[in-house]
């Protein structure tokens, strides 16, 4: 779900932290994975984030900051994905992604898109 989502050049945000790892385990089309409570030391300061995936367990809520502060644009419609628990198909959760892209060259450092995150 979140490859057919990305691009080349795609940094995706997730929260919560084990849907992170997950998909830092899992896909191969995103080129970095950042969980925002995580340190600022580990987001590196040499990746940009022309493309940003924000996955979340909630309804994403990245727009004003990214769309105000650093000229993005949402790409595409928010989607959602169901996702079921391996024990019971009455159990899981869904998971919430919206793109955003910006046209800007060169492009904002992923580490100055993090420092915005909600």
């Amino acid at each position: 779900w979140v490859d057919s989502m990305a691009g080349p050049q795609t940094v995706a945000v997730v929260q919560p932290i084990h849907v992170a790892g997950a998909i830092a385990l899992h896909t191969s089309a995103v080129r970095w994975v950042a969980y925002p409570g995580s340190s600022k030391l580990a987001v590196p300061t040499d990746v940009d984030a022309c493309d940003v995936l924000w996955v979340s367990a909630r309804a994403p809520k990245p727009g004003p900051a990214i769309a105000t502060e650093l000229g993005y644009r949402a790409e595409g419609a928010l989607q959602s994905y169901r996702w079921h628990a391996a024990s019971s198909a009455s159990s899981g959760g869904t998971l919430y992604a919206q793109r955003w892209v910006t046209d800007a060259r060169p492009c904002p450092s992923l580490r100055s898109v993090y420092d915005r995150l909600p």
